[in-house]
């Protein structure tokens, strides 16, 4: 294993225009050197924390927390900003985005190996896709990328089942499952970050999603130094829906170690004592 680390983030885009418009969209980060990232990061914070007067003994952050923290216009600037940390450091951002043309693709399969084949429309598809898509956005940037032998952090997902997706990452890759990841992992946290960022400056340019357009909106809006864009729809269903019924152990793949926090009020009258009923926080590298 090297040192590089792979953090993948995703949302959902919805577009209402003639009709609506659905797609995946989700960006997995690559670095080189994840210590003196981390050390950026963390100064970046305090920095900003000592400008602006809030006092949160807090330094991992996601775009939520920002705008919560400093007010939506303020939150916006900060946002940009942070774009010269990820240029400074050197961080690959793979753009990474899922639609299906209908036309060719009436149908997805799931469960090919069950012999027990469910079909689904493609828009529902989309819709279940969502729910795990951050894992796709690093599945095809691995690809991509030609990478091998990393560490891939996730923010958890719902319980799904398996995908040729996961079992190609879990090949030679190693993932690791950060329950609240955008809260407690700061690389989760950047990748949190950068999705809205392109989240934001897709819907203020009302820009078609393509490989082309995304190309330039990063010229002209979005102004990062290392940026890739990869398509993931029609040709890799195979890869996208399960084929299985069996659901991944995402507690096999979770970060350790963890702690177990008990908040005020969580236990209440003949509730069982269970740690199964806790938050879980695990402890960030």
């Amino acid at each position: 294993m090297t040192d590089k680390i792979l953090s993948a983030d995703s949302k959902s885009l919805v577009i209402v225009r003639k009709k609506q418009f659905k797609a995946n969209i989700g960006v997995a980060l690559l670095f080189e050197d994840p210590k003196k990232f981390k050390e950026n990061y963390i100064n970046y914070f305090e920095s900003l924390k000592g400008n602006l007067n809030t006092k949160n003994p807090r330094y991992v952050f996601k775009s939520k927390d920002i705008k919560s923290l400093f007010g939506h216009d303020k939150s916006n600037e900060i946002i940009e900003d942070f774009v010269s940390l990820i240029n400074e450091s050197k961080v690959t951002v793979s753009f990474v985005f899922s639609i299906f043309n209908t036309k060719r693709l009436r149908e997805v399969k799931y469960y090919s190996k069950d012999n027990t084949v469910k079909t689904e429309k493609p828009m529902k598809f989309i819709d279940k896709l969502t729910s795990y898509f951050s894992y796709i956005t690093a599945w095809k940037s691995i690809r991509e990328l030609g990478l091998n032998g990393i560490k891939v952090y996730l923010d958890n997902f719902d319980e799904q089942e398996y995908t040729y997706a996961w079992d190609d990452i879990t090949v030679s890759n190693r993932p690791v499952i950060f329950p609240k990841g955008d809260q407690v992992n700061l690389f989760i946290s950047t990748a949190d970050i950068i999705v809205e960022y392109v989240y934001r400056k897709i819907m203020e340019q009302n820009i078609r999603l393509g490989v082309r357009e995304m190309y330039e909106l990063n010229e002209k809006h979005l102004g990062l130094d290392n940026f890739k864009v990869s398509y993931s729809g029609n040709r890799d269903v195979k890869y996208l829906a399960p084929y299985s019924h069996r659901k991944i152990p995402i507690r096999d793949y979770l970060a350790r170690p963890m702690l177990y926090v008990l908040t005020e009020g969580l236990i209440g009258k003949g509730r069982k004592n269970s740690y199964r009923e806790f938050p879980v926080l695990p402890i960030s590298s």
